[in-house]
């Protein structure tokens, strides 16, 4: 192993780590900087809100011919957005539900499939 790999810790180094770690800044820095954000993680999360998705039987018609055409990824993409809303978050396909999270900065919205849906632990969660 080349030497500059090696450090080894002496007697200078580790004060001047005790120092850094012990300073009023530092000590101020994780007071607002780290420490909310530990406190946010450690907050008990919210249970998710899950819908079912409606879509009316001649769209899924129209939906599931558009998908097994030989269009282009684009416009496969701007059906399911028209009439689903948008794709599974896992596998992209056909999404029958909807989970809503709130968080502190907004919303998350995931749509997911059955078979991914059953796939996740959402259910025991709500």
């Amino acid at each position: 192993m080349p030497a500059f790999f090696h450090l080894e810790r002496n007697d200078k180094i580790e004060q001047m780590h005790n120092i850094v770690m012990h300073s009023r800044l530092f000590i101020k820095f994780q007071e607002i900087m780290i420490l909310p954000y530990r406190r946010i993680k450690e907050k008990e999360k919210e249970k998710p809100v899950i819908e079912d998705i409606k879509i009316e039987q001649e769209k899924l018609a129209e939906l599931n011919r558009i998908l097994n055409s030989p269009y282009s990824q684009i416009m496969k993409t701007q059906a399911l957005k028209k009439i689903a809303g948008g794709a599974c978050c896992v596998c992209g396909g056909i999404p029958t539900k909807i989970v809503k999270y709130k968080s502190p900065d907004g919303t998350v919205i995931q749509r997911y499939c059955d078979a991914c849906f059953n796939k996740s632990n959402l259910e025991s969660e709500s």
